[in-house]
């Protein structure tokens, strides 16, 4: 009887253990400024001047301890102001929202801004903003990109 007792402490422990470890792993600060890098892949559509996109962002950087995200993006352009959207999910599901804000076409050297407008799970009030600056290569349909980004945030 011991025995099983001492198997059913010691079960009981590891599995507190092993759900408590997950929670620290990705303790973050809940405010700061951080830099990362992003790859880029992407396609787009044009039709009568007008073109849609779509694109895979790959965070490769970690930033303050931040679990690795992947963010799908879409967006529009219309000759001369691109602007869009990206959802932002790391491997737990939890999931942040950017707006990329309207920019001119033809300033290419200029830095993307994009403000983050919620957040879920462990970026449950998230706010902030980031500025991308980023060099892309292949076709009008086809590309790829590399992005160095900045970004400021506060989880409320």
């Amino acid at each position: 009887m011991m025995v099983r007792t001492i198997l059913a402490s010691t079960f009981a422990l590891g599995a507190a253990a092993c759900l408590a470890l997950p929670a620290s792993a990705v303790d973050f600060p809940k405010q700061g400024t951080c830099k990362f890098k992003v790859t880029v892949e992407g396609k787009s559509t044009m039709e009568d001047g007008f073109s849609s996109w779509t694109e895979i962002h790959t965070i490769i950087d970690s930033c303050n301890h931040w679990p690795q995200m992947k963010r799908h993006c879409v967006g529009f352009e219309d000759g001369k102001i691109d602007y869009g959207y990206c959802l932002g999910k790391d491997s737990d599901g939890d999931s942040i929202v950017w707006d990329i804000l309207p920019h001119s076409v033809d300033t290419s050297n200029d830095l993307v801004q994009s403000e983050m407008k919620m957040g879920s799970g462990k970026y449950k009030g998230i706010k902030g903003k980031s500025s991308d600056k980023c060099s892309f290569s292949g076709s009008d349909t086809e590309y790829t990109g590399a992005c160095d980004v900045e970004m400021k945030y506060e989880i409320r």
